[in-house]
Order: structure tokens, then sequence, then C-alpha cells
């Protein structure tokens, strides 16, 4: 799912800082940063999905919106909501 992680890691990032992300990023990875090797893609994403639980976690708290239930599917329709 997050590509060949046996990449050389070093080899990856130089790539990446010398020749920035590919043209087409936004299609396959969270941030451009994430296109650089699959660790950070896994890295990114699974930062990117600790954000948004921790966002909501807020908004419910201080009741901006009402949980939803607990699965992934719901997480995404509230963040939808809280983040429009």
């Amino acid at each position: 799912m997050f590509g060949d992680e046996r990449q050389d890691y070093a080899r990856a990032l130089d790539d990446y800082y010398a020749g920035g992300p590919p043209a087409d990023w936004e299609t396959r990875h969270i941030s451009a940063y994430a296109a650089a090797h699959p660790a950070e893609d896994w890295a990114e994403t699974w930062a990117h999905y600790l954000h948004m639980h921790d966002c909501l976690e807020t908004a419910i708290a201080h009741g901006l919106v009402e949980p939803s239930g607990d699965s992934f599917d719901a997480l995404l329709s509230t963040w939808q909501e809280v983040s429009d």
C-alpha cells in the first residue's frame, strides 16, 4: 500500500531533496514529502490520521460536533463536517 520499503532510504531522500516530489504526488500521497520514500508515506499518513482524531476529540469535547460512531467511515464523515 505504501510502496516498497526496501528502497534505500538515504538515496530516496537525496533524490527527493534534489528533484522534489513527482508532479502527480497529489494523486498518490497525502503530502509532497510522503512521496520521498514509503516509510515517509506511512509516517505522513499516520500523522494525518492522528491529527484528524485529535481535532475531532477536541471538537466533540467542546460540543462543536456529535460523535458519529467508531468506524473509520464515521471518523471521515465527521472530519469532513469539521474541516469544510
